[in-house]
């Protein structure tokens, strides 16, 4: 294993428009804040309106937490980008679906969001964990180790899809999405 490579996210929605590029941004912004050019996160759709950018309501929420959205463009999801990450997260049990379809290999390191989030922050994962004080090995092991804690997945791991929805929808979408990326970061707080 090679500690010096950066560890790669891909995060996964529907348009990669929305909910992806939201959490791409703002890991990739809370991970070179932990640890610089330790991480590089990307996002892709599963049915991505290539080359679009964010939508409105989700540049308005990046503002908000300090991310911004340059050079972004929607990307359609492809094999080779799944192969190449080292942890698949998605933000509905479709996604996960289809990130399954075209890469089989990957279900050991393809989570959804929320489901991710809650397994770090699990009181009995925690007490288990035997900590690798580096980062790129220190989120292999908990990845590994986090398969074996998932159960089914289930719609309350899933984050809402507000596209053209309304305002109430991309809120709602923020309040879930948001506090599992903070559970992210906090866990990579332990490793730096």
């Amino acid at each position: 294993m090679d500690a010096a490579q950066p560890f790669r996210i891909l995060v996964v929605c529907t348009g990669n428009v929305c909910r992806s590029p939201l959490a791409e941004r703002w890991l990739q912004r809370r991970f070179d804040t932990l640890a610089p050019g330790r991480t590089r996160v990307a996002s892709a759709g599963t049915r991505a309106l290539v080359g679009e950018p964010v939508a409105g309501p989700i540049a308005a929420i990046g503002l908000a937490e300090g991310v911004t959205f340059d050079g972004f463009a929607a990307r359609q999801l492809e094999p080779q980008s799944i192969r190449a990450a080292d942890l698949v997260l998605t933000a509905g049990r479709e996604h996960l679906a289809e990130v399954l379809r075209a890469e089989p290999a990957a279900l050991k390191r393809t989570f959804l969001i929320r489901e991710l989030a809650r397994i770090l922050g699990d009181e009995s994962f925690g007490a288990e964990r035997r900590g690798v004080a580096e980062w790129r090995p220190g989120w292999k092991q908990a990845i590994a180790r986090a398969s074996a804690f998932r159960r089914a997945p289930s719609r309350d791991d899933e984050v809402t899809d507000p596209f053209r929805r309304g305002h109430a929808a991309y809120e709602a979408m923020a309040s879930q999405l948001l506090p599992a990326l903070d559970a992210l970061q906090v866990y990579g707080e332990r490793l730096v």
